[in-house]
């Protein structure tokens, strides 16, 4: 399924690759999906999200090219969660590529035009940022 650029609820991403960040505290995003500590009130027997992180966080790809990469959901029991599909994610620069989330377990990259653009992933309260530069080559 195709999610404009606007949408920006909560991803994780599988691979690790940055650290951890918090969103805006009033923010109360939970992705679809979510386990019902992602808001961060612990629940007997369910595991607390403590932070996301994203598969790639310095993407570059020449315009007319894709890549993607995935998000991760860590635990306080310890555990991980691929939440590529729950996340809510978002782009800078529309102009610059666009966004895809969908089956495979990964966000689509598709490179448009020649430029610099933030990727915005969130799940639950946390959010991550990814640097995309799309070269001419």
């Amino acid at each position: 399924m195709v999610r404009s650029a606007a949408l920006a609820l909560g991803c994780v991403l599988a691979c690790g690759g940055s650290s951890f960040e918090t969103a805006d505290a009033g923010s109360g995003n939970t992705g679809p999906g979510a386990p019902a500590a992602d808001a961060g009130t612990p629940d007997a027997g369910v595991a607390a999200l403590t932070g996301i992180s994203l598969s790639q966080t310095d993407i570059r790809i020449p315009k007319g090219a894709r890549t993607a990469f995935a998000v991760t959901a860590s635990y306080n029991d310890g555990s991980h969660a691929d939440v590529s599909e729950q996340c809510h994610v978002s782009i800078s620069n529309g102009e610059i590529a666009t966004l895809q989330q969908g089956p495979g377990a990964q966000v689509q990259v598709f490179a448009r035009d020649e430029g610099s653009a933030v990727i915005t992933v969130t799940y639950g309260q946390f959010t991550q940022t990814a640097n995309l530069t799309v070269t001419d080559h």
